[in-house]
């Protein structure tokens, strides 16, 4: 076994945390190094044997304090890991919403079509000038709806009803 927080026969690292000398033990050693992180200054092997020498010593408050430390730090690593996978699955869900969204209003101008639309693009081209003439409160959701989905398909409108017209011919 080759440690390098091995020296005189004590572990250096729970040495240091229980400040007294805690000696090695191959078990204990061969676990640790098998940790991921057995190259930082604590992991739960280490503490684990730092526990072992105060409470062998007669210092219980100690080493109880100690597991305490130890157990808030683990605790603290695993929320962060969570609101990571949290973050992921929350971008996830509303990249699948948008979809949802696009789709259903790309359903709903497929119904609205007129004779003279080559395709989609036109239907919702047409559709958000009929709304610039309606009153306000009734034009604010499905030309709000067509002007992203004509925003999303290209930077200018002429370009995103091309698009959008190749996309969804007649």
């Amino acid at each position: 076994m080759t440690c390098e927080f091995a020296t005189n026969g004590n572990c250096q690292l729970s040495s240091d945390m229980a400040g007294m000398p805690v000696p090695l033990h191959p078990g204990a050693c061969r676990a640790c190094l098998l940790l991921p992180d057995a190259k930082q200054i604590s992991n739960h092997v280490v503490t684990d044997r730092a526990c072992w020498a105060l409470k062998a010593s007669g210092q219980f408050q100690k080493a109880e304090l100690l597991r305490l430390a130890e157990h808030a730090k683990s605790l603290h690593t695993t929320a962060r890991t969570r609101n990571g996978s949290r973050e992921k699955e929350q971008r996830r869900q509303r990249v699948e919403e948008a979809t949802r969204r696009k789709e259903r209003l790309i359903s709903w101008l497929q119904v609205f079509r007129a004779d003279i639309d080559r395709g989609l693009g036109d239907t919702a081209a047409r559709l958000q000038r009929q709304s610039k003439k309606s009153k306000p409160w009734i034009r604010s959701d499905a030309s709000e709806a067509i002007r992203c989905l004509l925003a999303k398909c290209s930077c200018s409108r002429t370009d995103a009803v091309k698009r959008l017209n190749e996309q969804y011919p007649r």
